[in-house]
């Protein structure tokens, strides 16, 4: 089950490019730690590359002019969407367990939306372990205030 993320207002338009560029800088890190070459390690794969781009655009205009975005600008932007696939060992080979990720424009701040599948579980297990991961997610993120702290390696 996904819950909606707590609403977290940016304070400055500063502070909104600051967690972008901390968004930017996850996804990048999971995407090296998880390149998905190879079956064991795992596969993490973004799923709106457009969106991504769009917030690389803005993040890179930001730091090279010094001058934020207006509102609107922040507004517009679509939440970074992923998903990070690992193979599981199940009784009859190998399994998947699939994490799909969406981060708020607030997050690190506000604790990301997840849906989890599993090849070889029922619905209601992957249900509860969406929900497991949703409140340790919060634990990492909007419990510990203002600037949050990112989660997706902890949740891997």
């Amino acid at each position: 089950m996904t819950t909606p993320p707590r609403a977290v207002r940016f304070t400055t338009p500063r502070a909104a490019m600051e967690r972008l560029h901390r968004q930017l800088m996850e996804f990048e890190v999971m995407e090296a730690m998880y390149p998905g070459d190879d079956a064991t390690t795992g596969s993490f794969v973004v799923r709106n590359p457009e969106g991504v781009e769009a917030v690389r655009a803005l993040v890179d205009a930001w730091e090279a002019s010094g001058t934020e975005p207006g509102e609107e600008a922040l507004t517009t932007l679509a939440p970074l969407r992923a998903s990070l696939t690992l193979a599981v060992p199940d009784g009859d080979g190998r399994g998947t367990v699939t994490l799909q990720v969406s981060l708020p424009r607030e997050y690190p701040s506000s604790p990301p939306a997840l849906e989890v599948s599993a090849s070889h579980l029922p619905r209601s297990a992957a249900t509860e372990m969406a929900d497991a991961l949703e409140r340790f997610a919060a634990t990492l993120t909007s419990d510990l205030g203002e600037d949050g702290g990112e989660c997706l390696m902890e949740l891997a």
